[in-house]
């Protein structure tokens, strides 16, 4: 993959808003006729091919950088979902990350999750919440919602090459 064309042809881009929130002056985020969150381009010639094929959640799983992981060591990758039903049904990719985020709220471990979750009232738009109970996590959940383009949430927090230094030194 060398440009972020070859990325949205072969349905790798996550939707996940990267490439907005590196240059939010050339790139906004919409919703193609799929219903999925994909880049449009004001400016072809701007695109740093280079940079958003370094870092793309899509096709990167290693930091070309570090020559690392950006997911830290990852010694198996396997299927999960959450035990309970109610959240399995109700969440995305099987629940797992709303059950974790559950349990640490309900053994008190965290007072808060941070999580993005489904606008109040539509499917289509999300939103970042700070959810502390069950109930909260449960009624933000949407099975199979659209991509968050929360990086541009972060986007806003740092300069698009502070947060691409920060992507590139992720370890989760």
């Amino acid at each position: 993959m060398n440009t972020v064309h070859d990325i949205i042809k072969n349905s790798l881009c996550l939707g996940c808003g990267l490439c907005e929130a590196l240059d939010k002056e050339n790139c906004k985020m919409v919703i193609n006729q799929e219903g999925f969150y994909e880049p449009i381009f004001r400016d072809q010639h701007r695109i740093d091919h280079k940079v958003i094929t370094k870092i793309c959640p899509g096709i990167v799983v290693h930091s070309q950088v570090t020559n690392q992981s950006i997911w830290g060591n990852v010694k198996i990758v396997a299927n999960a979902w959450a035990s309970d039903s109610e959240i399995r049904k109700s969440s995305s990719s099987g629940g797992v990350t709303s059950a974790l985020a559950i349990s640490l709220l309900e053994t008190k471990k965290v007072d808060a999750v941070l999580h993005v979750g489904v606008e109040e009232g539509t499917y289509l738009y999300n939103r970042l919440y700070a959810s502390t109970t069950k109930e909260d996590i449960l009624s933000r959940n949407a099975p199979d919602m659209l991509q968050q383009q929360y990086l541009t949430i972060l986007s806003n927090c740092w300069k698009p090459k502070k947060l691409m230094r920060l992507l590139e030194n992720l370890v989760i």
